[in-house]
C-alpha cells in the first residue's frame, strides 16, 4: 500500500520531534496544529487572505455550517463574529487538532 498517503496511523512511525507542527494562518490569528495525517493548504499566506475575506463576507451574528471543515481553520477564525457555528468533516484525524485550536479560544 501507499505508506506516504495512507490514513492508517500505524502505517508510519514518528522518529523524533513534536507530534504536531503549529502554524498561524491569519495575522494575529490563533495557531493551528497539524500532524502528518492532516490536510494542510500548500500556500498558507494566500489561504490566510481567503479566510480574511470570508470573515468580511459572513454577516455579524449569523449561523454558519462549515462542511469539509478539516481542522476548523475557517470556522474557528470567524467564531467571534457568528452566533453559532457547526464544523463538520468525515476524517477522525481532524478532531484532536480541532480541539487543540478550540481550547486556545476558551477564556
Amino acid at each position: 500500500g501507499n505508506v506516504i498517503l495512507n490514513r492508517n496511523p500505524y502505517s508510519w512511525h514518528r522518529c523524533s520531534g513534536p507530534e504536531f507542527i503549529k502554524e498561524a494562518i491569519t495575522p494575529g490569528g490563533i495557531s493551528f496544529s497539524f500532524s502528518p495525517q492532516l490536510f494542510r493548504q500548500a500556500n498558507l499566506d494566500q489561504f490566510g487572505k481567503i479566510v480574511e475575506k470570508i470573515e468580511e463576507w459572513v454577516p455579524q451574528d449569523s449561523v454558519v455550517c462549515e462542511l469539509y471543515a478539516g481542522i476548523g481553520i475557517i470556522g474557528l477564525s470567524i467564531i467571534h463574529k457568528v452566533k453559532r457555528i457547526k464544523c463538520s468533516d468525515v476524517s477522525s484525524f481532524n478532531l484532536r487538532a480541532f480541539e487543540r485550536a478550540k481550547e486556545k479560544l476558551q477564556p
